[in-house]
């Protein structure tokens, strides 16, 4: 108690609110007291150590409890990122073990190589099929001569032999193995079928025309066929039927150059350059009139 004059002052202390923030502290420390044990017996611990600096348990002090902390670098507690699920959670997509995935259905080359030659077979099913057979052996060769032109002229002219100059060198076994498995038999130097008309040969190489020897053959599709066969382009089946009639006077091959250039876009100004290296100027001549003739006569149809 403290007296100003004739006044008296008695400090009152309000029990209530004493005794509420001298309760409350004791709360406080049964609250942070209960928090600590619930942590300690639920394993919420931090990792023994980080990969993070300034991160984790310091050196020296062991996690202890049943549960083992996460592993440094956890993808769980990588920020921005998301760990990515298992392809199959509950096995039931996972295949069983020893299995294989079911094959993939045939491409249409695979379809094509497991053409059979019968009795109905044409020449350009013929040249697809053999064409199969080798490359499937790993031979690798380019069709040309009367074949090529047959192709080139879409059937107007045909012939009873189907030539592949070889790119490879494979053994006479290999190559009579690759042209057995379509039915073919070796007789000297050609391959003939018991159901076909049409015969096999392989003329030695090098691929040339003539005295050209860098000759580059295309990739053609053969017919409604998907797959494509290592063959002339119509411009070297042209210069192909004119080194017959330049150096033979072949007069069918003549003819058969000339259907080729009616039914296809062939490069005149390389044919020409061509033909006077072979010494052949007059022959060419010769073509280009015959070529014209054809043209007219083809006008004249369509009018």
């Amino acid at each position: 108690m403290s007296i100003y004059g004739d006044r008296s002052v008695v400090p009152v202390r309000r029990p209530d609110a004493d005794r509420g923030a001298s309760q409350s502290s004791v709360d406080g420390r049964k609250l942070r007291a209960r928090t600590r044990a619930f942590v300690e017996s639920s394993g919420l611990r931090r990792p023994k150590s980080s990969s993070e600096p300034g991160r984790g348990r310091p050196r020296g002090v062991e996690s202890r409890g049943p549960d083992a902390p996460l592993p440094p670098g956890a993808a769980i507690l990588r920020a921005g990122r998301t760990a990515k699920l298992p392809r199959a959670i509950d096995g039931a997509r996972r295949r069983p073990p020893g299995t294989r995935r079911p094959a993939a259905a045939k491409s249409a080359q695979d379809r094509q190589e497991a053409l059979r030659i019968t009795a109905a077979s044409d020449l350009a099913t013929v040249a697809l099929a053999v064409a199969g057979a080798l490359r499937k052996a790993g031979i690798r060769a380019v069709l040309t001569g009367g074949a090529c032109a047959a192709i080139h002229t879409a059937g107007g002219y045909t012939s009873e032999d189907v030539d592949f100059i070889l790119q490879s060198t494979p053994s006479v076994q290999r190559l009579d193995e690759a042209m057995a498995s379509l039915g073919f038999h070796r007789r000297k130097d050609q391959y003939f079928h018991a159901q076909s008309t049409f015969f096999v040969e392989f003329p030695p190489g090098p691929l040339g025309i003539g005295r050209d020897l860098a000759v580059k053959p295309i990739s053609k599709r053969i017919g409604a066929s998907r797959v494509a066969v290592r063959t002339l382009s119509a411009t070297d089946s042209c210069r192909d039927r004119l080194a017959a009639f330049y150096h033979w006077a072949d007069r069918q091959s003549l003819d058969v150059a000339v259907l080729i250039a009616l039914r296809n876009r062939v490069d005149m100004r390389r044919i020409a350059t061509w033909s006077a290296r072979e010494g052949a100027t007059e022959g060419y001549r010769r073509f280009v009139r015959e070529l014209a003739r054809a043209r007219g006569r083809t006008r004249g149809r369509a009018s």
